[in-house]
């Protein structure tokens, strides 16, 4: 294994990151999911390989492309974490309206005999 392999590993997982960013803000969550795998896969090689060339995280270069990947990750975190509570929100609404909507059912169908406003007479 060479370093030349984890450097371009490493752009691979910068780069997933960057459209993880984009892909949270379309709020496109199957992308997401697929972003998130392929990420993972990368993390695991870079792991493997990191250790293998005996790469050191005090390394200038490497510490502050982490520092900046870490950086990145919040950031996507707390947009997650926003975009989570918005969409649940969304849900709750349509919840509410859903029960509201079915509690009208009743009073505009023929079959109630209280002469609703839609009852047969």
């Amino acid at each position: 294994m060479n370093a030349t392999l984890f450097w371009e590993m490493l752009a691979a997982y910068e780069t997933a990151t960057i459209l993880e960013a984009r892909t949270i803000g379309l709020r496109d969550f199957a992308q997401l999911e697929e972003l998130s795998s392929r990420k993972a896969e990368l993390l695991i090689s870079l792991k493997g390989c990191a250790s293998r060339l005996g790469l050191d995280r005090r390394d200038p270069a490497l510490r502050d492309r982490l520092e900046a990947l870490q950086q990145a990750e919040r950031m996507n975190l707390e947009a997650l974490d926003q975009l989570v509570s918005q969409v649940r929100s969304e849900v709750e609404g349509v919840m509410v309206s859903r029960r509201r909507l079915s509690s009208l059912r009743g009073v505009y169908t023929s079959g109630h005999s209280d002469g609703g406003f839609f009852s047969e007479a």
